[in-house]
């Protein structure tokens, strides 16, 4: 993982811990709010997925 992505999901983190709005999220990571709105999306359904157990590789024959 890149500086640039511990980065997003810190400030992405924050975001949805409500200690950092989309603004300012927006500003930090230099994109757009909607793209913080994506980030924040994308970011909990990866973490639901991880959660559940559920991934994007295929499980192997048994």
């Amino acid at each position: 993982m890149t500086k640039a992505e511990m980065k997003k999901g810190l400030v992405v983190e924050k975001i949805i811990d409500r200690r950092m709005t989309n603004r300012e999220g927006s500003v930090a990571l230099g994109l757009s709010e909607r793209q913080v709105i994506r980030l924040k999306k994308k970011y909990q359904s990866e973490k639901e997925a991880q959660e559940s157990g559920k991934t994007d590789s295929p499980r192997p024959p048994q």
